[in-house]
């Protein structure tokens, strides 16, 4: 209901923007809008794809760069949440170059904060740790009200995808016991560092309840794709099936930090011997970040893309020997060891 009325509000106000005599006015109100339209419902997801474009036309006939600026940070997650490469490169391109152009501490913040998250999905570790912790450090000197929280997001997402599970960042686990926090932090917790009993019983609730757990919110595709994992690692053939109901409609989008949701959609459908879907889907996440030049994600998609063929032919062919010696190049070369292990457990 929450949700609805969000969304119900958000229309309402493309509505009053629109027929304002101002026409800067949709991309002056254009973050509080796309943020307000992000969450379970593929109509205002679109919208949100409308909204975003027109916003920047306005900003940029509107010569504002400081407007500008804050419709192309609110563009750029749009277009990763659509998949759509060239758009985000086109926003976080004007990004840099406005941000070199006024130097304002705030945007250079924000710039780092997507620069850490391309270094992440490029698998370039070394400089995603030192980007995450420099705009840290720049954040908490702003007073940022938001610098922990989105350092801890990145250290943990980092960690978990580097494999380096046992160096999660205390700052998450801290987070935590602290308490109340969002349930995204307790679904990396349990993929990174949880017992799995944990795992099982943080699965397990949430599946009782159909997953209506999940707040309808801007990290609703995230956390979904987490108990995907979640299912996955546990072979929850029951949650499995509810997941892939959930998450198959998004398939198309993109979770910032989990990927493409076609990945979890297709390892779902192999776990649950759906083997035609798995693989369409794997094929469609492949494709995905291919075209963002994501190397972790191509890297993991290839092993998925491989165990799915085994399950489906009970044997690794040459096909899926192929996709996993790509796979193992890029861990190599990239400094995956979590994942190379697990490429040579399958290739046996």
């Amino acid at each position: 209901m929450a949700g609805t009325r969000r969304i119900g509000l958000a229309r309402e106000a493309i509505a009053l923007a629109d027929a304002s005599p101002d026409p800067a006015l949709l991309a002056r109100i254009c973050s509080s809008v796309l943020h307000a339209l992000w969450g379970p419902d593929l109509e205002a997801t679109r919208l949100r794809a409308d909204v975003a474009s027109r916003s920047i036309a306005a900003a940029a006939a509107a010569g504002d760069l400081h407007l500008e600026f804050a419709v192309h940070t609110a563009a750029y997650t749009v277009a990763i949440q659509l998949a759509d490469p060239a758009g985000a490169t086109r926003s976080l391109g004007r990004l840099y170059a406005i941000a070199g152009v006024i130097g304002a501490p705030l945007m250079t913040w924000t710039v780092g904060w997507f620069e850490a998250f391309v270094a992440t999905m490029q698998a370039r570790f070394a400089d995603a740790g030192r980007l995450g912790r420099e705009t840290e450090a720049i954040g908490l000197t702003l007073g940022a009200a938001d610098a922990l929280a989105v350092f801890a997001g990145q250290a943990a997402v980092l960690a978990t995808i580097a494999g380096h599970h046992a160096e999660l960042p205390p700052i998450v686990a801290q987070a935590i016991e602290a308490g109340p926090v969002k349930l995204t932090y307790h679904l990396a917790h349990a993929i990174a560092s949880g017992p799995k009993q944990v795992a099982s019983d943080l699965l397990g609730e949430a599946a009782a309840d159909g997953f209506r757990n999940v707040p309808p919110d801007v990290m609703w595709l995230t956390s979904m794709l987490g108990y995907a994992v979640l299912a996955i690692e546990l072979e929850d053939l029951d949650a499995a099936a509810r997941l892939l109901a959930i998450i198959e409609p998004y398939a198309g989008q993109i979770a910032t930090n989990l990927g493409p949701a076609a990945a979890y959609a297709g390892r779902l459908a192999s776990l649950l011997g759906r083997h035609e879907v798995a693989d369409r889907h794997l094929n469609s996440a492949f494709e995905i970040v291919d075209a963002f030049d994501w190397d972790y994600h191509r890297a993991a998609i290839l092993m998925a893309r491989a165990a799915a063929r085994h399950r489906s032919f009970g044997q690794i062919d040459d096909t899926a020997r192929a996709w996993l010696e790509t796979a193992a190049g890029i861990c190599v070369a990239r400094g995956l060891p979590g994942m190379l292990a697990a490429i040579g457990e399958l290739s046996r």
